[in-house]
Parts: structure tokens; C-alpha cells; sequence
């Protein structure tokens, strides 16, 4: 802390004159500084007066959790002004506020105090600050975003002449003073870099959690201890993963390389499945460039990551009506497709712009299919994919149109990993969760609890769509995961968007769920899927991450297997030349197969496909 002693006149002048001029006559709140703010500010357009006191400030960035910003707190705000101002004298307030102010942001850290800040903009102990820095310190107290003297000079020399001015109309400086003050341009040092602290997205987003759960105020950042989520070690691999392989697609890929308008980007959050725990979260490739979160802020395309969420709806329903609506041997038709859609003709294709034919649902997720996949959509009920994954937990704009099988609109990130915790969960949605514990400044510890779950689907549904995305990582699209050493029971998908501008990769085992894309921030084409960007990296995660390889899923009640032919995916019989096992949920098998009905040829191909078992 800065003693009063080494605080300057001219700092202690202007913060008066700017934030409460009658300080030294009032006994803590002033009636008519609250007029006199209000007429000001209707006179000239903008804030450029506050209220409230230095004491009451004072009062409120002491006791940050009196409540929020409600009559009730301003009446508590008030009499914690007198209070003090009963206790101490105008020199150890004005100490303790200017040792308390927050006055600047490095990356994730706080610039909090008038010294702090002086070292950060000037490059100067505060006892050297002449008159034009004292009154851009003063100035930037209302809002040292807005005011923001790197990124918004002109505002900030325009805030620091305003309390020039308010300078000489209290009679601290002279007009002298004032005219040659307000000529000197603003001499900054040069802007420090971000703090390279671990974790710098996850502490941003905590930091916005405590705001928004009034466990903090904002303009009060000291005497807080928080108890998070994070794993430290995981973070750190998924922060050199993720920057890895970013790294090396640009080497291996021309048409990656950075641009102007920006360079390849990427994120990645992993979290516990069971109570949503937030393990780790890098928010881009470099907090230094750009603090913008791509995982809870950025709205992105999810492409054939929504998928799972048409086949969920199928099972859902199919289990609701007790029928075989749809299961995962229902046959899809993967043709050429042309569908009329507001006027327009649409004929979406595969991401291969290869057809396959009669394929089961199975394999139409396994492959990651676009054309059957929308086919399934349109025969379960567009409405119904959109409730299933507002159950999931999908709270961005849907709407019931065939290209939402395509995952054609915007989720943020982190909305789509907590809606995947719905499949390892067997059902039950839980809520992403960052603050275990927070201590405040007089010791009181308040503990976080998780919300609690919701149920978004049935058990069986869930795990009839699980089973499937484990096909996904075995033999399908998420089939790279094995060469880079994940072993496990594991599921997931690949999301490739239709105009090749997003890449995701979601997996998961009953332990850890982990989500990463790769794209450019100003929409570049990638010209490349999931498999090739977005998988490598998870999987050098989750290969780090420490998990039991043991951990498996075991069928909920109510699931069965039975044989059923390959080609239309009904019930086999003897007759049926080629059949698989397929579960199902109890009461929505298929009817059984009439289209083979013996014959000598029948016999011939199950007696050719029996010896090419082995």
C-alpha cells in the first residue's frame, strides 16, 4: 500500500475534484452531489460525474457482498459511509481508496491501487506523477475500460481534460496550469504484455462467474480467495497440445497458414462428466493476441456434432410410442437427395460426395453421413430433434428445419460439451461448474454447490446413442483415436460443418468429456474435417489426462440384443443370408424380416458368408 505522505497533491486534487469535490466537507454522503451529477450528466450527454462519495465507494469495494445493486444496498452503501467517516479520518479513506481502486487489466490480472497503476501506464513510482498523469489516473477511476488509455486514446485524453478542468474550476490548479496540462499529449510507456499466468481464459471466466453470481464485485478485487475446478496439470498439456498442433497443421497445410485478418485458431475444454467440473479450458492459441474465450463466448456451426442429437430424438420417441419408429437398425436411404426448403431447392450431400446406398442408422453415425442422417430427421419429426436437444441443454436459437440435422446453427462451445455430458450420464444433463469454494475478505468461506441435474433423456436412449458413437471411434469418422494410444471405452463424433469452416471433435468415457475445435475466427475455409484437425489434438489430451482404461459403461435395464438382417434391418430368420446382433430398447424391436424366404440361393450366400467367418 501507498502511504498518503508518498501520495502527489496533484493526484489527491484530482481524484476530488473528479469523483466527490465536496469530500472534505461532507460526512460521508452528499445530497447535493447527487443532484449536481444528475444535472450534469443530463447537460452534457454522457456520465461524467458519479454520485456516490469517495466514502461510499470506499464502503463498497470493503464489503463487496452486501447485496446487489439494489435501494437496499445504496441505503447499506450510505450508512457504511458514515460509519466510516465516524472512524477514521479524511486522509486514511482517501489512502485506503486509492489503494483499492481498480484501475487497469494485464491479461488476467488486476491492476488494482493508484501505485500499481502508476508502474503500468508510466512506467513510474506514483510519487513522480505530474500534473496531466494524476488527472488521467483520476479520470480513468469511472470506467478504466472505457477509458481504456492504449486502446481508446482519444477518449482517455478527453476524460483527462474534463478533470483538468474540474481541477480549475475547484481552484487546485491554475488556468495556467490547465491550458499547459491539457496541450501535453498522453505519454504512456509502451504497453506491458498480458500476465503469462496458467489458465488466463479459465480465471477471465471465473472472474465473469463471480460478477454475474454476485459473489464479487467487480470494482473490488482484492481479499478473495477462490477454490476452482481446474486441473493444473491437465491444462497445461491442453495449452501445449493445443498450441502444438496448431503449429504443425500450418506446417503440414499451405492453405492454413497465417493470413492478414488472423491465423489459425483453436480451444478445447475438458469436463468431469458426473458434476459437469470444469478440468480445463484453453479459450485460444495465445491469451497474449486476443482474450477472446472461444469456448464460452464464441457461437460457432457445430456441424455433424449435432448429430448424436437426431439419433437421441429417434430412440426417445421410439421408446415413448413403443414401437420401432426408429432403432439402430433401421435402414436409411444414402442417395441423391433435393429438398424444397422456403422456395429454395437444397441438395446436400456427404462430405465425401460419395452415396453408399441402404445404410443402418448405425453406420450412418458411424460415417458421419449427411444425407441419410437428414432423411432420419425428417421422418422422426423436426420438432422433436429440436426438443431433444433443448432437453440436452441446447439453449441457442433451433429451429425445425431439415439443415438442423446438418448442425447449421450456432452454439457456444461449452453449450455443447455440457449438452454431450447427457450420453456418458445415461440420460442425466448436468450443469458446466467452475467455483468449488469462495473465502471472502473477512474469512467467510462460502461453498458452490452444483446445480442440480436434469434428466434430458431416457437411460436407454442414451445409451442406444452412446453405443453408436462408440462405433464412431472404432471404425468410423473418431477412428484415429486408437493410433495415438487412447484406449478405453470410448465414444464420440466429429463435427465437420457443410460449408468446411468449423472442426470439432467431442469424446468421452464415463470419467472425462473433452471438446476441441479448430477453425479461424473470420470464418477462413479449413477445407478439412474433424478427423483430421480437431481429433488429434483431443486425443493427445485425453492420452495425458490420466484415465482408468477400465472404466466401462454397462447396458441400463431395458436394453436387449437380438439378430436382424443387414438388409432391412428387421428381425432375422433362418432364411436371412447375412445378420448381425443389434440391441434395442425392449418394446421397439423391429417386425420380423419377410423378404428372404429360403430357396436354394439363400442357402448358397449363408453357407459362403459361415466360411468367411473365418
Amino acid at each position: 500500500a501507498v502511504s498518503i505522505d508518498d501520495l502527489p497533491k496533484t493526484l489527491l486534487d484530482a481524484v476530488v475534484a473528479v469523483e466527490d469535490r465536496r469530500f472534505y466537507r461532507h460526512t460521508g454522503i452528499d445530497p447535493r452531489a447527487l443532484l449536481r451529477a444528475l444535472l450534469a450528466n443530463v447537460k452534457s450527454g454522457e456520465v461524467v460525474q458519479g454520485g456516490s462519495t469517495i466514502t461510499q465507494q470506499l464502503a463498497k469495494n470493503l464489503y463487496p457482498n452486501a447485496g446487489q445493486r439494489t435501494v437496499a444496498r445504496k441505503i447499506w452503501e450510505a450508512l457504511a459511509a458514515l460509519s466510516l467517516e465516524a472512524l477514521h479520518g479524511k486522509d486514511e479513506i482517501l489512502e485506503r481508496y486509492l489503494n483499492q481502486i481498480y484501475l487497469a487489466q494485464r491479461g488476467p490480472t488486476s491492476i488494482i491501487g493508484a501505485g500499481a497503476a502508476a508502474r503500468h501506464y508510466f512506467g513510474k513510482d506514483v510519487r513522480y506523477l505530474d500534473l496531466p498523469e494524476s488527472a488521467l489516473l483520476a479520470g480513468l477511476i469511472q470506467s478504466p475500460g472505457h477509458y481504456h488509455p492504449y486502446r481508446h486514446p482519444r477518449e482517455a485524453r478527453d476524460r483527462r481534460n474534463l478533470v483538468l478542468r474540474l481541477m480549475t474550476e475547484e481552484g487546485f490548479i491554475t488556468r495556467e496550469q490547465s491550458a499547459e496540462a491539457l496541450e501535453a499529449p498522453l505519454r504512456l510507456r509502451p504497453e506491458p504484455p498480458p500476465d503469462a499466468r496458467q489458465a488466463p481464459y479459465f480465471i477471465d471466466y471465473v472472474a465473469l462467474l463471480l460478477q454475474e453470481q454476485g459473489l464479487r464485485d467487480p470494482a473490488s478485487r482484492l481479499g478473495i480467495r477462490v477454490f476452482t475446478t481446474l486441473d493444473p496439470l491437465l491444462e497445461s498439456r491442453a495449452e501445449k497440445a493445443l498450441e502444438d498442433g496448431l503449429g504443425q497443421y500450418e506446417k503440414n497445410y499451405k492453405h492454413l497458414r497465417p493470413l492478414p485478418g488472423g491465423e489459425l485458431e483453436g480451444a478445447f475444454v475438458a469436463l468431469r462428466p458426473s458434476d459437469g467440473s470444469i478440468l480445463a479450458m484453453v479459450g485460444g492459441r495465445s491469451y497474449a493476441r486476443t482474450q477472446f474465450n472461444r469456448i464460452a463466448q464464441a457461437h460457432r456451426q457445430p456441424g455433424s456434432a449435432f448429430k448424436p442429437f437426431v439419433y437421441l430424438a429417434g430412440f426417445q420417441k421410439s421408446q415413448e410410442e413403443h414401437g420401432p419408429l426408429f432403432t439402430a437398425a433401421t435402414v436409411l436411404d444414402d442417395s441423391p437427395l433435393v429438398m424444397e426448403v422456403s422456395g429454395q431447392s437444397w441438395a446436400p450431400q456427404n462430405f465425401d460426395q460419395e452415396y453408399r446406398g441402404p445404410v443402418s442408422a448405425r453406420k450412418a453415425l458411424a460415417l458421419s453421413l449427411n444425407v441419410p442422417t437428414i432423411r432420419a430427421a425428417e421422418a422422426i419429426g423436426l420438432k422433436d430433434v429440436v426438443r431433444a436437444a433443448r432437453r440436452c441443454g441446447i439453449e441457442s436459437p433451433l429451429e425445425p428445419v431439415p439443415s438442423i440435422a446438418l448442425g447449421t446453427f450456432e452454439v457456444v462451445p461449452l453449450e455443447l460439451a455440457a449438452a454431450y455430458t447427457t450420453f456418458p450420464n445415461l440420460g442425466t444433463r448436468v450443469w458446466p461448474r467452475a467455483i468449488v469454494a469462495v473465502v471472502d475478505d473477512r474469512g467467510k468461506v462460502s461453498e458452490i454447490s452444483p446445480r442440480p441435474p436434469r434428466e434430458a433423456s431416457t437411460p436407454q436412449s442414451a445409451y442406444l446413442a452412446l453405443d453408436l458413437m462408440r462405433d464412431v471411434v472404432r471404425y468410423g469418422t473418431g477412428a484415429g483415436i486408437s493410433a495415438f494410444g487412447v484406449e478405453g471405452d470410448f465414444a464420440g463424433k466429429t463435427g465437420t460443418t457443410d460449408d468446411g469452416r468449423d472442426a470439432w471433435f467431442v469424446g468421452f468415457n464415463p470419467d472425462f468429456l473433452g471438446l476441441s475445435w479448430v477453425g479461424f475466427d473470420n470464418n477462413r475455409p479449413l477445407r478439412l474435417g474433424g478427423s483430421t484437425l480437431a481429433l488429434p489434438i483431443w486425443a493427445q489430451i485425453a492420452r495425458q489426462a490420466g484415465l482408468d482404461g477400465d472404466r466401462r459403461w454397462e447396458p441400463p435395464p431395458g436394453i436387449v440384443e437380438a439378430e436382424v438382417d443387414t438388409t432391412t434391418g428387421q428381425l432375422a430368420t433362418g432364411h436371412c443370408p447375412e445378420t448381425i446382433t443389434e440391441i434395442f430398447i425392449d418394446g421397439t424391436q423391429p417386425p420380423e424380416c419377410e423378404s428372404h424366404h429360403g430357396g436354394f440361393d439363400s442357402w448358397v450366400t449363408r453357407l459362403v458368408n459361415w466360411f468367411r467367418r473365418d
